[in-house]
């Protein structure tokens, strides 16, 4: 690790008063540390109240108030603009019409909000706000305070004011910095304990942080870390109609055209671990299929609800008969897909698709809408309408949800590329049969924009996507304590495992057919830094180092008392077993959620200045208590199954098939390659769905069209890829 070393033996040996600080620091005395890995939080964004849990690392100093206070108060040029869902926030309340807060005060336009109140008042502190909120984007609030500032001097605002704070992408970040604009953290660790300890904890971040001398300018926001980000999203309730309904009313109007062929091929018996519905530990069951389903499905004289889902429900028992039943694993023949025990295969889950499909009108009670199998969040939205093409994971292909391009380590630890892996394009002829048997949305890649999750599940008619726990789940009808959509149809949209399928670069250690998730929380592009130019270089310093302690990362997530029930604490259990006792939410909280008519994480940046995107982990507590309870449920589903190990998550400190590509890291010269991996990207782009445009999943490939990339592919891999291996230090 580049000036590790040096610079964090330093940190030992100056402040902390640490022993034994030789390769890797020695863990410090006076923190307190609690290190989960587990899933995490799907937030997203939109409106609603509701999320997912997030048990990832905490790192927290227990430090209390009086260790903070300055003797004099300081003052703190900042600027923050947070803008996202066209609700600009920062330091100050930015609405144009006034608002009575919980704290009981009025905020008017350039009020200082609730959180950055306690800021002041914990730490001493009086903030001006400097961020210019005309600017709705990172590239132009960079432009107006750094690249061509009113002032002429780079951080110095029209008025003189030097930024002491400043929030932004990394990129931009790094750019200032390259031009000695930005001050090395690293450099004062021994003023910032907290960090220290975080960085302590996280050797893996520490490193994808630094630039080529080693030096690191960015504090790093997690919206959870090490924490599943997206998951596959059920309406359980259908799932419960189709299989356990005593006397079910299976439609035999509706037929389908079979064009999906088989994918998984089980042995006579193969062995696939499921978390133990009784000890909660992992176990193993021998599954012993007689048949694949897609096959006898696929020979079905007539392929309608009724015919397809008794053959499923026959091979179901077939299959799993000897675990469903009283004091078994499994109550229902449901819970073989919904529980935390869930063992279902990619073919088992296409074939309920199947029987969804063409069970509308005994599904919805619905004939004037009809049923939508698997949608993305939002038609026409090219982020949003990848979220098709991330599906495809079912069928084993890694980055396809990767946070550096499409990167991804195999399991020999190496970085591959799934814009030049075939098989991926080969996931995506198998979606295009999905498309062509209507258990994809017709229209989910152009037309006028919808927002499908909305819409499909407040109507009653949608079955699945695959997406933020967090912006699907408020969708469900108001629960007991009054979060949810009041208007709904729908009240069991939950999240579940992911289908046991055969990764490609999995190692096959425990079973051929896992469960994995590629989709993990890692730092953010953006964050803290501080510009050289400050005048008060120890203020900001300690505001940063504040928001990693306890008591810091509680206000910046849970706001000051008026948004928390008084000294009433939650407690979770994160994924390893180490506890989270954090606060418990006001519960006036979701009525000014559902007045003000934004969605939680909008609702805290807008109306109390929390959960803004600067230097901290956010924790898992305040997601957790705005979600819905069908949501609750689910996520605590998988986190048993990642916490007895029948799940893999990638994580930052990984190995091989596990490893999280890093969301940035320095070193990575890719001048001589741009052009190929653009011509790829495009390429990619135009077939997996992230340019809103599907042409293999919704028609198949032009003839030839594969082909006349392929020959790049390999020169890409040489070139692009293998700089970032070089930058690890894996070539």
């Amino acid at each position: 690790m580049k000036k590790k070393i040096a610079v964090l033996a330093l940190a030992c040996t100056a402040v902390l008063g640490l022993t034994g600080c030789d390769d890797k620091p020695a863990a410090s005395s006076a923190t307190t540390t609690a290190t989960g890995t587990g899933t995490g939080t799907g937030t997203g964004t939109g409106t609603g109240t509701s999320t997912a849990t997030s048990t990832g690392t905490s790192e927290r100093s227990s430090a209390t108030s009086t260790n903070w206070r300055f003797d004099t108060q300081q003052t703190l040029d900042v600027c923050l603009n947070y803008f996202g869902n066209s609700n600009s926030s920062g330091v100050t309340y930015q609405k144009a019409t006034s608002y009575t807060n919980l704290d009981g005060a009025t905020y008017t336009t350039g009020t200082t909000l609730p959180t950055w109140k306690a800021f002041e008042t914990n730490l001493n502190l009086k903030f001006n706000d400097v961020a210019d909120y005309s600017k709705q984007s990172n590239a132009n609030q960079h432009t107006a305070i750094y690249t061509s500032p009113a002032s002429g001097t780079p951080f110095v605002t029209a008025d003189g004011k030097k930024v002491d704070l400043y929030f932004n992408s990394a990129e931009n970040m790094t750019e200032a910095a390259s031009q000695n604009n930005v001050i090395a953290l690293n450099d004062y660790l021994e003023d910032m304990p907290n960090l220290y300890n975080f960085f302590l904890n996280n050797e893996d971040v520490y490193e994808q942080l630094q630039n080529a001398n080693g030096d690191i300018f960015v504090a790093p926001y997690f919206d959870g870390l090490n924490a599943i980000e997206k998951m596959f999203i059920l309406n359980v309730e259908m799932v419960e109609k189709l299989l356990d309904a005593e006397e079910p009313q299976y439609d035999e109007t509706e037929t389908i055209t079979t064009k999906y062929s088989k994918f998984i091929n089980y042995g006579s018996t193969e062995k696939i671990q499921i978390v133990d519905s009784k000890t909660g530990s992992a176990t193993t069951i021998d599954v012993k299929a007689k048949s694949n389903i897609i096959d006898t499905q696929n020979a079905l004289a007539v392929k309608n609800g009724k015919t397809l889902t008794n053959a499923l429900k026959a091979y179901l028992v077939d299959t799993y008969g000897e675990f469903v039943g009283p004091n078994k694993q499994y109550a229902n023949y449901s819970e073989i897909f919904t529980s935390a025990s869930a063992c279902y295969n990619t073919d088992e889950l296409v074939a309920l698709m199947r029987c969804v499909k063409t069970n509308g009108a005994y599904l919805t009670g619905q004939t004037d809408k009809p049923i939508q199998v698997l949608f993305p969040r939002e038609s026409g939205t090219a982020n949003r309408v990848e979220n098709i093409m991330q599906f495809a994971q079912v069928f084993g292909i890694s980055g396809l949800t990767s946070e550096t391009d499409r990167l991804y380590f195999d399991k020999d630890g190496k970085i591959q590329d799934a814009r030049t892996n075939e098989k991926a394009y080969d996931a995506m002829e198998k979606m295009n049969t999905l498309y062509q048997e209507g258990l994809i949305t017709a229209d989910y890649a152009g037309g006028t924009k919808l927002k499908m999750s909305e819409t499909y599940f407040t109507d009653g008619v949608g079955f699945m996507v695959y997406d933020y726990s967090a912006t699907n789940v408020v969708y469900n009808a108001v629960d007991a304590d009054g979060i949810g959509t009041p208007t709904s149809k729908t009240t069991k949209l939950t999240p579940v495992l992911p289908p046991v399928t055969s990764w490609v670069d999995d190692d096959h250690t425990v079973s051929n057919f896992t469960r994995h998730s590629d989709d993990s929380r890692q730092v953010k592009t953006g964050g803290w830094c501080i510009p050289a130019i400050t005048d008060n270089l120890t203020a900001a310093l300690k505001l940063v180092d504040y928001l990693y302690s306890e008591e810091g990362g509680f206000l910046q997530d849970f706001g000051p008392a008026a948004f928390r029930d008084g000294d009433k604490t939650i407690q979770l259990v994160n994924a390893d077993g180490s506890l989270n006792i954090c606060p418990k939410i006001n519960p006036d909280v979701f009525t000014e959620m559902t007045k003000v008519k934004l969605g939680w994480n909008d609702y805290y940046r807008v109306y109390v200045g929390s959960t803004q995107g600067i230097g901290h982990i956010r924790n898992n507590g305040l997601d957790y208590q705005v979600m819905n309870e069908n949501g609750k449920i689910g996520v605590n589903n998988i986190a048993r199954a990642i916490g007895a190990g029948v799940m893999s998550l990638t994580l930052s400190n990984g190995t091989g098939f596990n490893k999280a590509v890093p969301t940035f890291w320095s070193g990575v010269d890719t001048a001589t390659a741009t052009k190929n991996i653009t011509l790829i990207t495009d390429f990619w782009k135009q077939q997996a769905g992230n340019s809103g445009v599907n042409k293999v999943i919704m028609s198949g490939y032009a003839v030839g069209e594969l082909n006349s990339y392929k020959a790049l592919f390999e020169q890409s891999n040489n070139e692009y890829r293998y700089s970032y291996s070089q930058a690890l230090g894996l070539e």
